[in-house]
């Protein structure tokens, strides 16, 4: 029951008159209680801290989400730019692969008559291995940077033959083992039309993956670890050891990161045992996955620094605030002290002269009033 409920019976009702009257007794002994100055200052005191420590402890929180998203931003930032870089080339060899589908004498495809701006095209992609045509058939047709090219069935047995000519627009394919070069390519494709719509033939030119990671690298931070992964989660470009694992499958542990979503971060260590902020950015369109990992305290190093001292700072406000309550109530004690002594029989007490002005001047009233005391009793 709550007060001002009217008793269901005697029993709750002598229950009701028991819990009133220890309530009344408690806030009776409560209301009688004196408090020492030193215990209202305290208080005082630990009114404005314990507010103060609650907003200490909501800023800290608040400056380590801060940090958070501070250091995923950076990470970010190194992705998003390796993905501009990736998708510049692209684009640039998209646009010229259609341009020189579209001649009337690659839509020929006579090799009699291959066009001669294949060499001058194929000059301005540093990163290329390997740049011709095939007939839907796999027949090549023509052919710059390779003296050893596939033959018609190795042609079509290729998966990024396979999916050029199936595919009817431009592709990327998955990382490819370059059968002359003997260098990690991706074959960039795009479909040769006849004047019905129908593939006829396939454009391809083969990236040199190494090359590319040099350019990527180039512009990433010396710190940052690069990787690139293709749809079937092998590696397209890493920067360590990128001989060693260019071609080989993602282990296990780390794909299920990369292909967690589109977007994912993660904090684990490299192989070195150095902690890293990991981001995983998937590429629309042609599949790949791009990883970054920066040093965790590189990317935490100036949010941290600002952590700390803010965190100083605070501790030393509220370390300040107990300091003024100590310097407060410790004269006072003093007095509380000397009066205690003179209680006792010590008639040479007195308090000392310390303090805030307002203490000092009562202390020295104080001792003023014992020595006129004093001199009395020995004029008597």
């Amino acid at each position: 029951n709550f007060p001002g409920e009217i008793p269901r019976d005697m029993a709750t009702e002598r229950k009701f008159e028991t819990r009133k009257s220890t309530m009344n007794r408690v806030l009776r002994e409560f209301k009688g209680r004196r408090q020492s100055i030193r215990t209202s200052l305290l208080l005082l005191v630990l009114a404005g801290v314990v507010p103060a420590a609650g907003g200490l402890a909501w800023f800290i929180d608040h400056q380590r989400e801060q940090a958070r998203e501070a250091a995923y931003a950076q990470v970010r930032v190194v992705a998003n730019n390796m993905a501009t870089q990736i998708d510049t080339l692209l684009i640039d060899s998209e646009i010229m692969l259609a341009q020189l589908a579209a001649r009337p004498s690659v839509r020929a495809l006579d090799p009699r008559r291959c066009d001669t701006l294949f060499q001058d095209k194929i000059l301005l992609r540093r990163q290329s291995t390997v740049f011709g045509l095939r007939d839907a058939q796999g027949r090549l047709i023509c052919i710059s940077g390779s003296n050893n090219p596939l033959s018609i069935q190795q042609a079509r047995d290729t998966a990024w033959f396979r999916e050029g000519v199936a595919s009817n627009r431009f592709t990327v394919s998955d990382v490819y083992l370059g059968h002359a070069s003997g260098r990690w390519v991706t074959n960039l494709t795009y479909p040769v039309r006849d004047d019905a719509g129908r593939v006829t033939g396939l454009l391809f030119l083969g990236i040199d993956l190494l090359k590319l990671q040099d350019q990527l690298a180039k512009n990433s931070p010396p710190s940052a670890r690069l990787a690139v992964f293709d749809r079937k989660f092998q590696f397209l470009l890493r920067s360590i050891e990128p001989e060693k694992w260019l071609g080989k499958p993602l282990p296990a542990p780390q794909r299920a990161y990369a292909e967690d979503a589109d977007e994912s971060f993660n904090l684990s260590r490299d192989i070195l045992g150095v902690s890293r902020l990991w981001f995983n950015l998937r590429m629309p369109g042609i599949g790949w996955t791009i990883s970054v990992g920066m040093p965790e305290d590189e990317v935490f190093a100036a949010s941290r620094q600002d952590l700390q001292r803010s965190v100083a700072i605070g501790i030393a406000v509220m370390l300040l605030m107990l300091a003024l309550a100590w310097f407060i109530s410790r004269p006072i004690r003093e007095l509380g002290r000397t009066s205690a002594r003179l209680i006792a029989g010590d008639v040479a007490a007195r308090a000392a002269l310390e303090g805030p002005a307002e203490i000092e001047a009562l202390a020295a009233h104080f001792n003023r009033l014992l020595d006129d005391r004093e001199r009395t009793l020995v004029e008597l």
